[in-house]
């Protein structure tokens, strides 16, 4: 009954089936076996992409469907059987791994920001990416999940009286499946100067940007940690494996691998991203509950323009954020932003804040203007302000005309978790050339515009009050 059905239908059918009903239905007969050949080939393309497959009209024996399926049947056994590790989290991961891939290459940033990519290793130029395809793995524990997620079994603990070893440790830790998925498509990322994936923040010259670790170097770094903290049992870093890095700071974004109950208001759990503070009294910020949140949270923003790609450097300071804040005054444009940088040691947070300064080119040229001077309130989150004065910012006295913009970026702290920073800017009038329309002295003479009655040549140009809060880092 089932083949006196057209062709088109019968292939129309076995798309419904999945690849356990797909490889009974194929050995029922050699009728079947051919009408599976179409969908075996539309099932691997769009669920393992791991070689450059032939037309769909190719013949069912060919050897690259043969050995595609071969390899097919291995990752499906490998994240099927063990410990619910399933083909919906290898699916998930390299759904989002496909979006990384494509935005590298779309923006063209094969040469600077390069993956240990091994899901194409039998197709080096695949999407036209300059790929490390060697996929060589010299790592004291084995790259497998059966050693990662039930090892326990598998190796002795030690002895009444000693210490784990950190390998020991990490065999008896189950780091996620997302992860390790991750890890066996994309080992890490090749760092090449500052660019990291992760986003560059700068202010002051300072410059922090953070790569995807390779699980060589996650291991390396943990053992590290391992051995500056295996006198104390209970250190949060024995259940923490790094996934990235700033060579600037040393800081990492953190992979949990063990609960960890810190107050009765906060337990990091299993799988969740977390940055740790350089100063031990404040609290883990966690950034994301699993490993696929993470690098999910990062394409969509790089995807929807969140994060910006200037030259060849991701910034991390966002285009659009709840916390961000904009106005006009006088046809002068400001918008406000800040980071949290939670690298600082001191016993305040530290913030980055982007301010930019434009004029809309279709804005009157007489209200053009150059920068003299700033005010800063900056309020903490038990509302004490801090207010700050001074000539210019950072030495420049910018001239602001129509279609231009100026930009800088610059930090301050705080005592507690949240806060807001306001303001304003005296602005000079000028003509477009930046010639004053009164005689005023040096505008770089910061002496002469203490006399106050400069000042009521300057008219103020408002900064909103923009948000200073460590749930932005």
């Amino acid at each position: 009954m089932l083949l006196e059905l057209p062709f088109e239908t019968l292939q129309i059918i076995l798309t419904f089936l999945n690849r356990k009903e797909l490889a009974r239905l194929e050995i029922t007969c050699s009728l079947f076996q051919e009408l599976t050949r179409r969908a075996w080939y539309n099932l691997l393309k769009t669920d393992y992409l791991l070689v450059s497959f032939p037309s769909s009209s190719s013949s069912s024996s060919s050897p690259m469907i043969e050995e595609a399926k071969k390899e097919y049947y291995q990752i499906y056994q490998r994240f099927e059987v063990y410990d619910g590790v399933t083909i919906g989290t290898y699916q998930t991961i390299k759904r989002i791994w496909d979006r990384i891939l494509d935005w590298v290459h779309d923006n063209d940033q094969q040469s600077l920001l390069r993956f240990n990519n091994t899901r194409f290793k039998n197709n080096q130029q695949a999407n036209g990416l300059n790929i490390n395809t060697d996929s060589s793995i010299e790592f004291s524990i084995p790259l497998q999940p059966s050693s990662f997620v039930n090892p326990t079994h598998q190796h002795k603990t030690a002895k009444k009286g000693e210490t784990d070893s950190a390998l020991t440790v990490v065999r008896k830790m189950q780091l996620p499946s997302d992860y390790l998925v991750s890890v066996i498509m994309v080992n890490g990322q090749e760092v090449i100067g500052d660019h990291g994936f992760f986003g560059t923040l700068e202010s002051y010259g300072q410059r922090i940007s953070s790569t995807l670790l390779s699980i060589e170097a996650s291991h390396k770094i943990y053992v590290a940690r391992f051995e500056r903290f295996r006198i104390n049992s209970d250190s949060m870093f024995r259940k923490l494996w790094p996934i990235t890095l700033c060579r600037q700071t040393h800081r990492t974004h953190n992979m949990v691998m063990e609960t960890i109950q810190l107050t009765d208001d906060l337990t990091l759990q299993v799988g969740q991203i977390v940055i740790i503070p350089s100063n031990s009294r404040y609290a883990p910020i966690i950034v994301a509950n699993s490993f696929a949140e993470f690098l999910d949270t990062m394409i969509t923003r790089l995807e929807t323009h969140v994060y910006t790609l200037r030259g060849n450097t991701i910034i991390r300071y966002p285009e659009t954020s709840p916390y961000i804040t904009e106005t006009v005054t006088n046809g002068v444009r400001v918008k406000g932003s800040a980071v949290y940088n939670p690298s600082s040691d001191r016993n305040t947070r530290l913030f980055f804040y982007r301010i930019t300064i434009s004029m809309d080119a279709d804005e009157d040229p007489s209200r053009s203007c150059i920068l003299i001077s700033r005010h800063w309130d900056i309020r903490d989150g038990n509302d004490e302000i801090n207010q700050v004065n001074g000539h210019a910012v950072i030495g420049q006295n910018p001239l602001i005309k129509p279609g231009t913009k100026f930009e800088y970026c610059s930090m301050c702290e705080l005592r507690n978790d949240n806060g807001q920073m306001s303001g304003y800017f005296l602005m000079l009038p000028t003509n477009q050339n930046g010639t004053p329309y009164s005689a005023v002295p040096d505008i770089q003479d910061e002496e002469s515009w203490e006399d106050p009655n400069l000042q009521d040549l300057l008219v103020p140009v408002i900064v909103p009050p923009f948000i200073l809060t460590i749930n932005q880092v």
